[in-house]
């Protein structure tokens, strides 16, 4: 995934999806336009045609702003050496209280359990190497807990990123997106918070589209049977292509109007996850991490405004575009930005 013109336009990895899907969309309206025009002689009724050609270029643009739209993108952290004084000394991270995610995973439960009950203020003064986000430990006094589990969990060993609820590494893009959904290869790209919305209108417009066509094919099937001709076999073969984007749009639109509705996404779905709003209710970081993100959200002139929306699912495609991009912007403010987006569009009441 590459970003061009400062950082607002992405190209995914692979672009010739969508290059041939955006094909398909002008073409068909275009061939059912020439059957008309020189097969039967239907030159007084160019009106008829003008729903079908706006319906494709919504569609259209839709895609298009899907795939170039940076989906939520985390900027990676450069790993940092390991210090020469621990290799020179031979001590373990262990002895010295650095908890890597990867150390953690490997601790008994027993061990953990112990460090699950240990005062932060103690763990930062040791340097618990811990997956917590900076603004967050910044205001963890007021608990004096922290749930191991559940921060060990957040990390991205590949990105070295602390990475909030619903946050997925993609293999084929590299990076780590917000909210992610799925990686579209019709769209050339993955579907996160920022364009989620603008794919829920390109399959929503995908149905309209492809519903229209299959009425003017089957129509024009209709007139071309009473005088058969080769033309038939031509449009016989375009009605079953817009019966699949028919039925393609429908299970589409279906399938993600539950999703918005249970708010979920197709991940989180497949692995059959806890909801966002679950998961951060049910860590001890959502009480310290709303409680120092309240005053941002309340000033914030976009995250003021989710208040008014009570369904989370909703609130994330209604406002999940708006969210600034990450990608140009230091790890640290990227966390921070992610999480408290994060809270406000799925905890905040």
């Amino acid at each position: 995934m590459r970003a061009i013109y400062k950082n607002k336009i992405v190209i995914g990895s692979q672009l010739y999806c969508l290059v041939i899907t955006c094909a398909i969309f002008l073409i068909l309206p275009v061939v059912h336009t020439l059957i008309m025009y020189l097969q039967l002689n239907r030159a007084d009724s160019f009106l008829i045609f003008i729903p079908i050609y706006v319906l494709s270029l919504l569609t259209v643009s839709f895609y298009i702003k899907t795939s170039l739209t940076d989906p939520g993108v985390i900027p990676k952290r450069i790993q940092t050496p390991v210090s020469s004084e621990l290799i020179d000394s031979n001590i373990q991270p262990a002895q010295t209280m650095m908890f890597s995610s990867k150390t953690l995973a490997k601790m008994p439960s027993a061990s953990l359990k112990v460090i699950n009950e240990m005062n932060c203020e103690d763990d930062i003064e040791m340097g618990m190497n811990i997956s917590i986000p900076q603004f967050v430990t910044n205001n963890i006094k007021a608990t004096n807990k922290i749930s191991v589990h559940f921060a060990q969990n957040t990390h991205c060993s590949t990105c070295n990123v602390e990475k909030p609820p619903g946050v997925a590494h993609c293999p084929l893009c590299k990076h780590c997106v917000l909210s992610h959904d799925h990686h579209c290869p019709w769209v050339g790209t993955c579907i996160g918070i920022r364009n989620y919305k603008y794919f829920i209108l390109c399959v929503t417009f995908t149905l309209l589209y492809f519903a229209t066509l299959l009425g003017y094919y089957s129509w024009t099937v209709y007139i071309q049977s009473k005088d058969p001709s080769l033309w038939i076999i031509v449009t016989a073969i375009c009605v079953f292509v817009s019966l699949f984007g028919f039925f393609f749009g429908l299970t589409m639109t279906i399938q993600h109007i539950k999703l918005i509705m249970i708010d979920q996404t197709t991940r989180s779905e497949l692995k059959n996850r806890s909801t966002i709003k679950v998961a951060m209710k049910l860590s001890a970081l959502a009480s310290n991490s709303l409680d120092s993100v309240t005053y941002y959200i309340k000033n914030d002139p976009i995250l003021s405004k989710l208040k008014h929306i009570k369904h989370t699912g909703l609130r994330r495609l209604m406002y999940g575009n708006k969210m600034p991009i990450l990608r140009h912007m230091n790890v640290s403010d990227a966390e921070e930005t992610a999480w408290k987006w994060v809270i406000a569009l799925s905890v905040l009441d």
